[in-house]
């Protein structure tokens, strides 16, 4: 998402890219909008609300960011459907306000998010006795 706010331009980052339940990194880029400079001195609060009237509430911060140029928070969704994300910026006496919507699917079951690890010692342990078969192979030859 990205919108002007005053003389700000605010753009909103999630990952995953596919919104899920469950834990959730929003990171939020604060621009000046004349010049396109980073804003780093800025305040930012990420508000969440779902249908239901869950809100989930995150202080985005450049301590928590990867990136610098990045305010980010990590938010805990418990439930899938359609979100409404609010992003306050304050900056001095500047208040800016950013508005959008999310949707976000189902948690993945335990055994889909995590196959590949799972799969991963039935799979080597498959390999060794291959190995061992082609061993005794070529040892009967």
């Amino acid at each position: 998402m990205q919108q002007k706010a005053d003389s700000l331009l605010i753009t909103v980052f999630a990952a995953p890219a596919q919104l899920r339940a469950g834990l959730v990194d929003v990171s939020v880029l604060i621009q000046n909008f004349e010049n396109d400079q980073p804003v780093l001195d800025a305040q930012v609060q990420v508000i969440l609300r779902s249908q239901s009237g869950m809100t989930v509430r995150g202080e985005a911060t450049r301590a928590e960011a990867k990136n610098k140029l990045l305010y980010s928070t990590l938010v805990n969704l418990p439930e899938s459907g359609q979100w409404q994300i609010e992003v306050e910026v304050k900056q001095g006496a500047k208040d800016s306000k950013v508005a959008g919507s999310l949707v976000v699917a189902p948690a993945l079951p335990f055994f889909l998010g995590y196959w590949r690890w799972l799969a991963l010692p039935p799979f080597a342990i498959a390999l060794f006795i291959l190995n061992q078969r082609l061993k005794n192979r070529m040892r009967a030859r």
